[in-house]
């Protein structure tokens, strides 16, 4: 997808948000430092970690969903400021948060490496946290992550199916140079067997705002077979969501419910609150 700089721009107007398209074709290097001012302008060092997150956070609003990015050969530690899916939105918004005021690239990709690697260390294919299963369990046995969700009303205990990567390989790009690809992601499947969270079903969201707090990391549960979650995204507040949407083609702020309601294969989310961690 190619745009003009004019065309680009306009996303950035009537906003804090768009450091980055007032710099996009400049290096990385400037897009981290032009982030770095924004936070020590905006009294960042003051914020709780969670609202750090979500001022973070709305720095990539209009920044373009590509996905896909994080594939090659051999396994790298890839961080984007131009194009997010998702996952890579949440990754750099909770990095950003963590790295303030001292945001460097490199401050930034040694954040992500925590988060995006087992043990905090980049080994090969495997080594990424692929399961958003495996991303939760893994950090609130950290200690990095927890669960709030655990206590709200309305939840069901569950059972999340991670079995969708062993059954279709060809769906991953990874498939083509990963030796043995069906198998090593069963191996990561069955470690993931026993694994069991607290379901919120999507109309039972609502009487549970009051307990949410802005930066809190929104996973949503899916009902497509062999997946257990198919979107996350960060709590903003006042019932508002930031995420990187596939259909709006950028990073959006949108109202939880009723996004929630338009979503036919979402049955429920996984709320987690990020917690303190040295920087490695």
């Amino acid at each position: 997808m190619l745009f003009d700089r004019r065309g680009f721009l306009v996303w950035g107007l009537g906003s804090s948000a768009g450091f980055l398209l007032d710099s996009f074709w400049e290096s990385a290097d400037s897009r981290f430092n032009e982030l770095k001012k924004i936070s020590a302008r905006n009294g960042w060092q003051d914020l709780g970690l969670g609202d750090r997150i979500v001022a973070a956070g709305r720095e990539f609003l209009g920044v373009p969903y590509v996905g896909g990015t994080l594939e090659g050969n051999p396994e790298q530690c890839k961080v984007f400021t131009d194009k997010l899916d998702c996952v890579t939105f949440l990754e750099i918004s909770w990095a950003a948060a963590r790295c303030s005021p001292d945001i460097t690239e490199d401050r930034i990709k040694s954040a992500v490496i925590q988060t995006r690697y087992r043990g905090a260390r980049v080994n090969g294919y495997w080594s990424r946290l692929h399961y958003t299963t495996d991303f939760l369990e893994t950090h609130r046995r950290a200690g990095k992550l927890l669960l709030v969700s655990e206590k709200f009303a309305g939840r069901v205990q569950w059972n999340p199916d991670t079995s969708y990567m062993s059954r279709h390989p060809k769906s991953y790009a990874a498939s083509k140079y990963v030796k043995d690809f069906a198998s090593g992601a069963l191996q990561m499947e069955e470690a993931l067997r026993d694994v069991r969270f607290a379901r919120v079903p999507v109309d039972r969201w609502g009487e549970n705002l009051k307990l949410m707090k802005p930066g809190d990391l929104l996973s949503f549960c899916t009902t497509k077979e062999g997946l257990d979650f198919s979107h996350v995204g960060i709590y903003s507040g006042d019932g508002k969501f930031l995420h990187a949407s596939s259909s709006a083609r950028k990073v959006v702020e949108q109202d939880l419910l009723s996004w929630g309601a338009g979503i036919r294969t979402c049955n429920g989310m996984v709320v987690g609150r990020a917690q303190p961690f040295p920087l490695a």
